[in-house]
């Protein structure tokens, strides 16, 4: 996911995020980064092709996803087409 604006996150963990669809099952391997411009999501198991991945921004994960005027993120949910 990419923003706008300059973000300030202090944490971030997967738990901040809701994931289903396109075959999704959890791994302990699965991760996420992010830096004042982006986050990244990396699954460790394979997702089915032609699907779609929803990713929902749980509520503690949008009060820890601010910019640096303290607003939080609008967007509570993502969805992905996989190839």
């Amino acid at each position: 996911m990419l923003a706008n604006r300059d973000l300030n996150i202090g944490s971030l963990s997967m738990d901040d995020f809701k994931l289903s669809g396109a075959g999704y099952y959890k791994s302990s391997s699965d991760e996420v980064t992010y830096d004042e411009k982006s986050i990244t999501i990396k699954l460790k198991n394979e997702l089915d092709s032609r699907k779609e991945l929803t990713i929902e921004i749980t509520s503690s994960g949008r009060s820890r996803i601010k910019d640096y005027n303290n607003q939080e993120l609008s967007t509570t949910e993502v969805v992905v087409e996989t190839n």
